[in-house]
């Protein structure tokens, strides 16, 4: 589903630095690279976005360091739910969109949502 679909005209703001990032509720449903967002402030990831807010395109930009190396890498804004619950994948929430969009850009980088757990390190993800 798209965010602005999942949202409606309901949406919070997509980076709210009142909201610390998450710390999986579940702690057993989400794998361990999740368990890192929590150590830095929201403002820090706000440094990986170029597109900082909705987009109305669905497209967003992000910046990822890769052995050292800046990239910019794209992705849309359909989020895996599952179909019975409508709750985003990993035991994740919709309080903190830009999250949605930080695990989408890095199951990208990754080759897909299936290789997140197999083949992320400690600390890749941050």
């Amino acid at each position: 589903m798209r965010l602005s679909t999942l949202y409606g005209k309901n949406r919070p703001d997509f980076f709210d630095n009142k909201l610390q990032p998450t710390r999986p509720k579940d702690v057993s449903a989400a794998p361990a690279f999740l368990h890192e967002l929590n150590l830095y402030s929201t403002e820090h990831y706000r440094g990986f976005f170029i597109t900082q807010d909705y987009s109305s395109s669905g497209r967003y930009v992000l910046i990822i360091c890769v052995d050292g190396k800046f990239e910019t890498i794209c992705v849309d804004d359909y989020i895996p739910v599952n179909r019975l619950t409508l709750m985003p994948m990993y035991g994740m929430t919709f309080e903190r969109p830009w999250e949605l969009i930080l695990l989408k850009a890095w199951a990208k980088f990754k080759g897909g949502y299936h290789n997140l757990e197999s083949y992320t390190r400690p600390f890749d993800l941050i």
